[in-house]
């Protein structure tokens, strides 16, 4: 009978511990990595500081500092000659004077301009360095309302333009009361004056009303129309023509479809 095999003993080992001339040189390289991370944070810091100081300097030249502050002389204001007061507009903007334009608000400075008489609307513009351009659209006058020193212009939208002491060729002049209704009343009035044919346009010489239903025209022959309101302009237009057929002092068609002659 053979004889037995020995038994297989496996050894296990630990890890070869590191060679002792391997350390110098792993912890040369730990501080190299380190000194290598401080610079990179250094370098960060300090890219941050000069982007701050950049900011700061940027905006205390443009918000502080007189390198863009509005000049008055360097200000273009477009507006028609003779609609609107130069001295008014200039006025308003040197109050605005050594401001910098960043900070200036431009679109109060539209709003502030539009509260004086005859604007209609304002466009404000920066011109750099130190400029403006102002665009003005002047209100123009539409009708003139007897008033007690002169006439008052009004425009389209009723909003009062002025006074001058006599009404402006081609303005029609339109006799109602200057009161809180004084502009509904008269954009009424315009609006029928508008509305009406021009053999009968030419033809009024007067236009009055105590309120925006009861506009009154005068014709060249001195007949008196009685309009009414605006409304069915039309109708009331081609109702006139027909009664004019018969001549009359009154033709009232501020009902159309029950007309009245006298």
């Amino acid at each position: 009978m053979p004889a037995p095999r020995p038994a297989t003993v496996t050894t296990l080992h630990r890890d070869t511990p590191p060679r002792a001339d391997l350390l110098p040189s792993l912890q040369s390289r730990l501080r190299e990595r380190t000194r290598a991370a401080r610079r990179a944070l250094w370098r960060r810091m300090g890219l941050v500081a000069l982007v701050a100081a950049l900011a700061v300097t940027l905006g205390w030249a443009a918000f502080l500092s007189p390198l863009f502050a509005l000049d008055p002389a360097k200000v273009t204001v477009d507006a028609p000659e003779g609609t609107v007061d130069p001295a008014v507009i200039r006025e308003v903007i040197d109050s605005h004077a050594a401001v910098p334009l960043p900070r200036l608000d431009a679109s109060a400075l539209a709003t502030r301009l539009e509260e004086e008489p005859g604007i209609r609307t304002v466009t404000v513009e920066r011109a750099w360095p130190r400029g403006l351009v102002v665009t003005v659209e002047p209100r123009v006058a539409a009708a003139a309302v007897p008033a007690e020193d002169g006439v008052a212009l009004f425009d389209a939208d009723g909003v009062r333009v002025g006074v001058v002491p006599a009404p402006p060729d081609g303005i029609p002049v339109i006799d109602i009361p200057l009161g809180e209704d004084t502009p509904r009343t008269l954009m009424e009035a315009l609006a029928v004056l508008a509305a009406l044919p021009d053999d009968l346009r030419s033809q009024v010489v007067d236009v009055s009303a105590r309120n925006a239903d009861s506009i009154v025209l005068v014709l060249a022959d001195g007949a008196t129309v009685r309009w009414g309101g605006n409304s069915e302009n039309e109708l009331k237009a081609s109702v006139l023509a027909t009664l004019r057929q018969v001549p009359a002092g009154l033709y009232d068609v501020s009902t159309p479809r029950r007309p009245i002659t006298r």
